[in-house]
């Protein structure tokens, strides 16, 4: 958040946030990372490694941020380590909104579910009539259960058998065009897999 703070509020230049924000973290470690805004009538992102957002529209997968890895399980990272990717191969990425689209954004989300999962929770919750924080719970919860459950990802096979506990995060934001102004209606969930 501090790494935004600074910015023009309507120009923000995110590639100049996520670098600032790594300059700034006295951690140890690696993450991947997906930073977005909402602006009038579009959404702008720079995104690296396997965090990523999708815009469903209309009952389907409208666009998807594409993944960056290295191999299967080794997405591309920023971080303290030497051996960590820089900001500059993140992606830079511009997609304008319509009306009714839902944004999903999330961390190991991905990892765990198909596209076309996430899209029918959306289009499932949607038609119950639920706001974005408990579609994004009820999202967490499918997440969890596909990592957890009998049906199996590649990613679940190779954390159970590291033990690995991981923590994601899932956004979801409902597009109007009352809510790409400062009263966007998203919410966040936190999710344990």
């Amino acid at each position: 958040m501090r790494a935004i703070n600074n910015e023009p509020k309507g120009a923000i230049d995110l590639g100049k946030v996520l670098r600032k924000a790594l300059s700034n973290t006295r951690d140890i470690g690696q993450s991947t990372a997906c930073i977005a805004t909402l602006g009038d009538k579009y959404i702008h992102a720079v995104n690296i490694g396997d965090s990523s957002f999708m815009v469903v529209r209309k009952g389907r997968a409208y666009f998807h941020s594409p993944v960056q890895q290295h191999a299967l399980d080794w997405p591309y990272q920023l971080g303290s380590d030497p051996n960590s990717d820089p900001p500059s191969l993140a992606v830079d990425l511009k997609f304008h909104l319509a009306p009714g689209d839902v944004i999903v954004a999330g961390t190991k989300l991905f990892n765990n579910l198909f596209g076309n999962e996430v899209v029918g929770a959306i289009l499932h919750r949607n038609n119950d009539g639920l706001g974005p924080q408990k579609m994004a719970s009820m999202i967490a919860i499918l997440a969890q259960k596909r990592a957890r459950g009998n049906d199996v990802t590649p990613f679940s096979v190779a954390a159970r058998k590291a033990r690995w506990t991981i923590i994601g995060t899932i956004i979801v934001a409902n597009v109007s065009w009352a809510d790409v102004s400062d009263r966007s209606e998203m919410s966040t969930c936190r999710t344990t897999s």
